[in-house]
């Protein structure tokens, strides 16, 4: 797809607040919409992100979140509605707590790492991977790829076991090591792809109700959808492909992919339908724009012209919010 601008958004996350600042949830579901509604208006507004720019160099000099709390109030009261502050997401000095244990052990497991995250039936699900080593460049070992939930708004996380996919090429789960969700028609569709980023992508779904089932998943097999075997699932985007993202885009009236080409940190394809066809790749960001930039995950409020996403690069692992304009 031609005509695409993109342009680096210069606010980043902590500036934003998103770190340290939630909707909580609360009994009142017009009180959780105001204060959703509030933060993506000081996110995505000119005027609130110039006030927090003050908040941001606080956070970065690590002082106290407080500045950007009270600067984010005006606009959660403009929307009738209050702004929580969530526990200290830390467990040491500017050291983020790990939300699933792993056992830090080279050759056993080394991380546990989030891949995509998910609201189904009311309960918020992050899939991840167990990593057991690392490998060169782009390159890494899983032991396998489960779900985790929360009922708490992500203040704690359950492993479900029984959604464990062992990292095993000849029962198809191997390609299922990191995901990308999107929902459609009563469906949740799961991207998969392999430990790495190097691997195609393969197609799953499953009623939303039965989210948590596995065994009653689908796997897109080229013509249709092959019950409970992963095996039959069959590229519907051709590696190399890391860190993927979905989304419907209201805009365009299609679905959008962003993902690393291996040369390239963020390429995006369109499609009319999950399991495609999908369009031929557009480059939003070379790696010559963006050395070292990895991870262009979309945000989940951006559905317009307008297509907000975040990344980081590997020299300092700031989360930057990145714009590109749709045609």
């Amino acid at each position: 797809m031609g005509g695409v601008t993109r342009s680096l958004v210069l606010r980043t996350i902590p500036e934003l607040g998103y770190d340290r600042i939630a909707a909580q949830s609360d009994p009142d579901p017009a009180r959780t919409l105001a204060v959703g509604q509030a933060l993506r208006q000081a996110a995505f507004n000119e005027q609130p992100a110039d006030l927090l720019s003050d908040g941001m160099r606080r956070f970065a000099s690590g002082e106290q979140f407080a500045a950007s709390r009270a600067q984010l109030r005006p606009y959660a009261e403009h929307a009738g509605a209050l702004v929580y502050l969530r526990p200290d997401p830390l467990d040491g000095d500017r050291h983020a707590k790990e939300i699933i244990p792993s056992k830090k052990i080279d050759g056993v497991e080394m991380t546990t790492i989030p891949t995509a995250g998910v609201e189904a039936n009311g309960i918020q699900y992050i899939n991840f991977m167990s990593v057991r080593n690392w490998g060169e460049p782009g390159e890494w070992v899983t032991n396998f790829s489960a779900l985790a939930s929360s009922v708490d708004n992500g203040e704690k996380w359950k492993v479900d076991l029984t959604t464990v996919r062992p990292n095993d090429p000849l029962t198809g789960n191997g390609n299922f090591q990191m995901g990308a969700y999107v929902k459609d028609g009563g469906f949740v569709y799961l991207f998969g792809t392999p430990s790495g980023r190097k691997g195609s992508v393969s197609l799953a779904r499953v009623k939303e109700a039965d989210f948590a089932n596995q065994i009653a998943y689908e796997y897109w097999d080229g013509h249709g959808w092959t019950p409970t075997v992963p095996a039959a699932a069959t590229p519907v985007i051709a590696g190399p492909v890391g860190e993927m993202s979905v989304a419907y885009n209201d805009h365009l009236r299609k679905f959008i992919a962003l993902y690393s080409d291996g040369s390239n940190p963020a390429v995006m394809r369109v499609a009319d339908r999950p399991e495609g066809p999908w369009g031929s790749p557009d480059v939003l960001i070379g790696s010559r724009e963006v050395s070292g930039m990895y991870g262009a995950y979309i945000h989940p409020w951006s559905s317009g012209r307008d297509l907000y996403f975040v990344a980081t690069t590997w020299s300092d692992y700031n989360v930057m919010l990145i714009k590109a304009t749709l045609p």
